[in-house]
């Protein structure tokens, strides 16, 4: 459901403060910033003392240059300006869990329940441009209505102090004084409309919409629907990246190496539980120190594998602390997650090639004692490995072939896909899967209980209806206590499990 209150926020000009911000503080006030992809080179924003003189957004770079010749006039960086408008976001994040950016120096957010907190919207209002002006100096104008498209034109017309409230159903009320210019329809479709004697808004609201869409364009046909309440545009909150970190401040200047381990091991049981309450890991280690008399340092730790346990995270550390100079004592450090993956295909570990771990001469040597010992003692088919077939169900899609391991000289020991040793019980063998009183399950085999810590799946597997042999299943990945994983699946037609295979 869409939220009953929107918040607009608008700063004028933001193209041309932002530029201005980023010039020496010596230099000249610009008189207007351009647009260098756009024939002519358009203005984008000019200084409201220029305006008056009758200088205005869409003017072509010549004409301005000649009319204006000892005004200094810039060329718009986009990227420079968005990056300026971020902090502007930021304050918004902090105030609303829905922020949507609507381009540099325009914003909208959520503002429903705002009563829980502050008296009216006014007072909100103020205090968002309070914030704003405090982080950023930018002075900033809101517009709060039941819609996106009605808050966009309160803060474009809002007056001292800045703040322009639409409530609902009293646009006509609020809004039908204002010029059609404020639409924002384009200079061609105003002039249009002004010839037809549509001066205002109101006017504008009483025109007939059947054609509307046809004589001016979708975008006239919009702002009718707008004005009468029937535009439901809800908000594209923006996605915020996930930042993991963790920080310690001492109360004393630290030099003993043991106790910086100690502090450590608290930064890196922090940082497992914001990794795994994400599911995610990290691949790299970003650590800060904060020196009592000198610069402050930062290193980068590059971690072997993706990982989100504490203690692996640690152990980097310890090796870091190990190798590093502790001369003028530490008060705090700062420890951030990066190069975060998502591990909520923890099955993923158990393949090798691109998609899986990397393959290397030990591995290979380790799974050659294994063939062969087991060849040895049982013979040489007991061993085989599995070639894929077209099958619709697993234990008929494939065939045995002898095991062949590739030297480390041909490249990758395996390719896409290729798993690692796996037990496929062809048939299937009953198992049961119950839950345990603390809303734990368990999955028994042979009369061995294992419980089981992490999932994934399902992934469904069906036949056509009017099959004979039809197979309808729920295949499940089963990662147990003590590592043990199992591939199983739930027979739908007659609600039993069986167990498929298992990982070594």
């Amino acid at each position: 459901m869409a939220p009953t209150l929107i918040m607009c926020l608008w700063i004028p000009r933001f193209a041309l403060a932002a530029t201005t911000h980023s010039q020496p503080p010596a230099a000249k006030p610009l008189g207007a910033v351009y647009q260098t992809e756009a024939r002519g080179h358009p203005l984008v924003s000019c200084r409201p003392d220029l305006e008056a003189e009758g200088m205005h957004p869409g003017m072509p770079l010549r004409e301005a240059q000649l009319r204006w010749p000892y005004e200094p006039l810039e060329p718009l960086d986009l990227d420079c300006v968005v990056q300026a408008f971020e902090p502007v976001l930021q304050v918004l994040d902090a105030m609303s869990p829905f922020v949507e950016s609507g381009g540099p120096g325009h914003a909208y957010m959520d503002a429903s329940g705002i009563e829980q907190r502050y008296n009216t919207s006014q007072e909100f209002a103020c205090s968002v441009q309070s914030a704003v002006r405090e982080s950023t100096r930018y002075e900033s104008k809101i517009g709060m209505a039941s819609s996106k498209f009605l808050a966009n034109i309160a803060a474009r017309t809002a007056r001292y102090p800045g703040v322009h409230t639409v409530p609902t159903g009293a646009t006509l009320m609020t809004l039908g004084s204002l010029p059609v210019a404020t639409l924002g329809l384009g200079v061609t479709t105003v002039q249009r409309l002004q010839k037809l004697g549509v001066q205002r808004i109101d006017q504008f609201m009483q025109l007939p919409v059947t054609s509307l869409a046809h004589r001016y364009g979708d975008a006239t046909l919009r702002a009718y629907r707008g004005l009468h309440g029937q535009l439901t545009e809800p908000l594209n909150a923006r996605n915020l990246p996930i930042r993991m970190h963790a920080h310690l401040d001492f109360e004393w200047v630290e030099h003993n190496p043991d106790r910086l381990i100690f502090a450590c091991k608290m930064l890196t049981d922090h940082l497992a539980e914001q990794l795994a309450r994400h599911h995610t890991a990290c691949q790299r280690l970003v650590v800060h120190w904060l020196f009592d008399d000198g610069p402050d340092r930062q290193h980068n730790l590059r971690l072997a594998d993706p990982t989100a346990h504490a203690k692996t995270l640690l152990r980097y550390l310890h090796w870091h602390v190990a190798s590093l100079q502790v001369t003028n004592g530490i008060v705090g450090i700062r420890l951030r997650a990066d190069d975060l993956v998502d591990t909520g295909g923890w099955q993923l570990k158990l393949l090798i090639g691109p998609n899986g771990r990397p393959t290397n001469a030990e591995r290979r040597s380790r799974a050659l004692h294994a063939l062969g010992h087991l060849q040895t003692r049982w013979g040489e088919n007991t061993a085989r490995q599995a070639k894929l077939q077209a099958s619709r169900i697993p234990e008929q899609a494939f065939d045995w072939i002898p095991v062949t391991l590739p030297t480390p000289d041909e490249g990758s020991l395996a390719g896409p896909g290729t798993m690692l040793p796996f037990w496929l019980l062809d048939p299937p063998q009953p198992v049961q899967v119950s839950t345990l009183p603390a809303q734990r399950r368990t999955l028994r085999i042979e009369g061995k209980d294992h419980i089981i810590t992490a999932h994934a799946g399902p992934w469904r597997l069906h036949d056509s209806p009017w099959r004979g042999d039809r197979t309808e299943r729920d295949y499940y990945q089963f990662r147990c206590l003590r590592g043990a994983a199992f591939l199983c699946f739930r027979d739908r037609q007659d609600d039993s499990w069986y167990l498929q295979g298992r990982y070594d």
